[in-house]
């Protein structure tokens, strides 16, 4: 099964994490249409691009319950859009993507999906020296 943005995260699932629907209207700009979207499924190739190269790797076939990943995704979602939305460095924008970022980070490293068999992945990857 490949994992699809739609069974991961959508935008009333950003709205929940931005606490409204307001609030993520205030966020995007009219003439920024579909843009989330593009955020969402940006955030889950970014997952599925990291879980690939844990060891073993995590592939997206093998994920069987996909929102599993919804709150990584979602972090990674609104890191970009925060950021997208920044005119300066001292915007509350980039505060807010920074935190986000930093959310998004902590979910990567400790997300363990559960694969096929209940089996649940390790966020830990064994470091191989090529010595």
């Amino acid at each position: 099964m490949t994992v699809a943005i739609a069974d991961v995260c959508t935008d009333a699932d950003l709205e929940k994490y931005l606490l409204g629907a307001s609030n993520l209207t205030a966020l995007i700009p009219d003439e920024w249409e579909g843009v989330a979207t593009i955020a969402r499924q940006d955030a889950l190739d970014r997952v599925l691009s990291s879980l690939a190269r844990r060891r073993p790797p995590v592939r997206d076939t093998d994920i069987v319950d996909p929102t599993e990943l919804r709150t990584v995704v979602a972090y990674g979602a609104l890191e970009m859009l925060y950021i997208g939305a920044v005119t300066h460095e001292e915007s509350p924008y980039m505060k807010l993507g920074k935190h986000y970022g930093q959310r998004f980070s902590q979910e990567l490293n400790s997300i363990q999906p559960t694969v096929h068999a209940g089996v649940t992945t390790s966020s830990l990857s064994v470091r191989i020296s090529r010595g």
